[in-house]
């Protein structure tokens, strides 16, 4: 892993982005005031490249 950088995400939502060397990189999107029980079941993680941008497909 070479480290967690934060991405642009809607309002109320933080994205956080880890880049792999040794595979494809993650984005993780969660609640951005959210207390640590309420994350545990409010987050989705995928492949950076699984997420567009909402406009690219209006």
């Amino acid at each position: 892993m070479e480290g967690s950088h934060p991405s642009t995400a809607p309002e109320g939502l933080t994205a956080t982005l880890v880049r792999y060397t040794d595979g494809p990189d993650q984005l993780t999107i969660h609640p951005s005031e959210a207390d640590d029980v309420t994350l545990m079941g409010s987050w989705v993680t995928a492949d950076a490249d699984d997420f567009v941008e909402l406009d690219s497909v209006r």
